[in-house]
């Protein structure tokens, strides 16, 4: 239950200074605490989970670390209420001289799989001439480009990393922020993280570009390693791809590479690794990590941020200026789910992106079409992908993933074809086709017919959908036209946009096309207009 105060909502209660769990007006409830919400608790399956934090409920009264405070070498853990609260403090000691360093940084995935470090001289502070090391306001270790811990346990080939970390180099050339044995994670420039897998014999790069200071300030740096569905970022934005050869990851170094060189000068907060492919979680994770320590602004939904994500995977730059209409274009499609979003089979945005980002599909998971022949002069990136001789996208969707009562397909023209085919595959009767010339052709899984559904000379969504094995309705002109059309057999055949497979190739000009299970077309020609007068807007 919720307790306010004007228009905002109480999230926690105090009796005096102390806090209270339940608050009654009379014999009224009108506030209940909320649980706290832990990291590891939420998303389990961790390797190890290392933080000055409780990432996990289980454990709130166990040691996060052991410090060795430098007047005596003696050594003593602390929990994380005691490295906040000033009791690690005013054991270590609040003098100039007095300094702490951490022996054991433990793990709280219940693993014990504990990071260690027994050389005096390369444990990382914690508490530093009599303060303790803060990042952010929050409480870090600090490292001096010497320090590091190690452990040994197995993660495999496929792992996801996640790191709370701030060189202190500008350009932190080769500094690792972490480092999963052949496997690491580097700030390689000023403006370049990388994620390289077998880096000492012949394995593979993936590069994700930052803005220049960006190694200045706290980061939250992510990576996963799984073959080509790989990624690596930072705050929130990430570049996707593929890593090769990936060495068997038994064992973590924290803070140097595996042999104690190139070490971060700088600080660390907090390092969690999963034994597996953490995409689906990713976005929540790194909320978690984010609103914890506030590193940055997270601009953009899941789903936006992870079409993002795959633009920067396929080398696009061009989309940058265009986020927030892109953004926005698919927060509409997620917000009217089913058929627009989640049933979607084939989609991709010829506006707002670069040549390369023309095969990105809006949504992960669906197939990714081929570009053959298209350049980068024939596109444009305010109104689209020009048709022309020998240029086509197949969009390894066929016929027969769509029903005889449940299908819609559609392409957006900003300008009008005189021949050709806007989308179609190799048959007439039970196929898909959005043709012009003589005859027009249109059929959805139904009858090919010459038809009041207009599609030579038009602009604007021209499309088809079905509910019905017995009707077929289109859309051309911004006008519905609803006939009798009897499904069809599938021709099992591959739909192309901008021609019929290697025929018949159109000259018009597309913002978009769909393949998708049955939805309104006007509805979704509304949602690609402001699309398309927001990016012209930018």
């Amino acid at each position: 239950m919720a307790l306010s105060l004007g228009s905002a909502l109480a999230t926690k209660v105090y009796l005096g200074a102390t806090e209270v769990s339940q608050a009654y007006l009379g014999a009224t409830q009108v506030y209940t605490s909320v649980p706290p919400s832990f990291l590891l608790d939420d998303y389990t399956g961790a390797a190890a989970g290392y933080s000055l934090r409780n990432l996990s409920s289980s454990w709130t009264t166990s040691d996060v670390v052991e410090v060795r405070r430098s007047s005596d070498n003696a050594t003593s853990g602390f929990t994380a209420t005691e490295v906040s609260d000033g009791t690690m403090l005013a054991w270590v000691g609040t003098g100039g001289t007095d300094n702490g360093f951490v022996t054991t940084w433990y793990d709280q995935s219940g693993n014990t799989n504990n990071a260690v470090q027994a050389t005096t001289t390369k444990q990382p502070k914690i508490v530093s001439a009599g303060a303790v090391v803060v990042e952010n306001s929050k409480p870090a270790l600090s490292f001096d480009g010497g320090d590091y811990f190690q452990d040994t346990f197995a993660i495999g080939t496929t792992n996801t990393g996640f790191i709370v970390g701030k060189t202190q180099v500008p350009d932190a050339f080769l500094d690792d922020i972490a480092v999963v044995n052949g496997n690491n994670i580097r700030t390689l420039s000023a403006t370049e993280v990388r994620y390289a897998t077998n880096s000492g014999a012949g394995g593979s790069t993936l590069i994700h570009t930052v803005p220049s200071g960006t190694w200045n300030n706290q980061n939250l740096i992510s990576y996963i390693s799984d073959s080509a569905n790989s990624q690596v970022g930072v705050n929130g934005s990430a570049t996707t791809g593929s890593v090769g050869s990936p060495t068997n990851v038994t064992g973590v170094t924290i803070g140097a590479a595996q042999n104690g060189n190139a070490g971060v000068a700088g600080t660390m907060q907090e390092v969690i690794v999963y034994p597996s492919n953490q995409l689906s979680n990713t976005f929540n994770i790194e909320a978690n990590i984010n609103t914890e320590y506030s590193i940055y602004t997270q601009e953009f939904s899941e789903e936006a941020q992870n079409y993002f994500n795959r633009l920067n995977g396929a080398g696009d730059t061009t989309y940058t200026a265009y986020k927030q209409p892109l953004a926005n274009y698919i927060d509409s499609l997620v917000a009217l789910g089913g058929a627009y979003w989640d049933d979607m089979l084939s989609a991709t945005s010829f506006v707002g992106v670069g040549i390369q980002g023309i095969t990105v599909p809006l949504r992960d998971g669906m197939t990714v079409p081929t570009n053959n022949n298209f350049v980068a002069a024939d596109l444009d990136t305010l109104t689209g992908l020009k048709g022309g001789n020998t240029k086509e996208l197949a969009t390894g969707i066929s016929d027969n993933q769509l029903t005889t009562s449940n299908a819609s397909a559609s392409v957006y023209a900003t300008e009008a074809a005189t021949t050709g085919a806007h989308l179609s595959n190799d048959f007439n009767n039970g196929a898909i086709n959005l043709r012009v010339g003589s005859p027009t052709f249109v059929s959805l899984r139904g009858l090919a017919t010459n038809t009041s559904i207009v599609t030579a000379g038009v602009t604007g969504l021209i499309g088809l959908t079905r509910n019905t094995n017995t009707d077929l309705d289109g859309r051309a002109s911004q006008t519905n036209v609803t006939e009798a059309n009897s499904g069809q057999i599938p021709r099992n055949k591959e739909i192309f946009v901008l021609s019929r497979n290697a025929a018949q190739f159109a000259d018009s000009r597309l913002a978009t096309y769909h393949l998708g299970t049955a939805l309104d077309l006007a509805t979704l020609e509304g949602l690609q207009d402001t699309l398309i007068s927001e990016i012209a807007a930018v």
